[in-house]
């Protein structure tokens, strides 16, 4: 695996935009007034390791219902390849952007997605 690309966006309000691949870690997060983007250093050698710890966190957890607003949409891809049934929870969502947060506290702005 070469990059892992996740889009999360609530029509025409807000955006966040992720790549990550073993040398940068590319962020853009845009609402209709505001938009932040940045480069961090890539996880090098550990890319699989942070891919495993991102998929556990968007993997559901017991109890925890799909979010279901029709102006919702997240998608995910892994080298352009578009991944099946992301059917992201708040819970994962939440537990995203805290994993992302501890690299750069920038990600706090997906918290605004749950």
């Amino acid at each position: 695996m070469q990059r892992y690309t996740l889009m999360i966006s609530v029509r025409d309000k807000a955006r966040a935009d992720i790549a990550i691949s073993a040398d940068r870690i590319y962020y853009r997060f845009a609402t209709e007034d505001t938009a932040d983007e940045g480069d961090l250093p890539g996880p090098g050698e550990e890319l699989e390791l942070l891919v495993a710890r991102l998929n556990d966190a968007l993997r559901p957890a017991e109890g925890e219902a799909p979010i279901t607003d029709s102006d919702f949409s997240a998608k995910l891809f892994v080298d352009n390849k578009l991944q099946p049934n992301l059917n992201l929870t708040s819970g994962a969502v939440r537990r995203l952007a805290n994993l992302l947060r501890a690299r750069d506290d920038a990600f706090a702005f997906i918290l605004g997605f749950c």
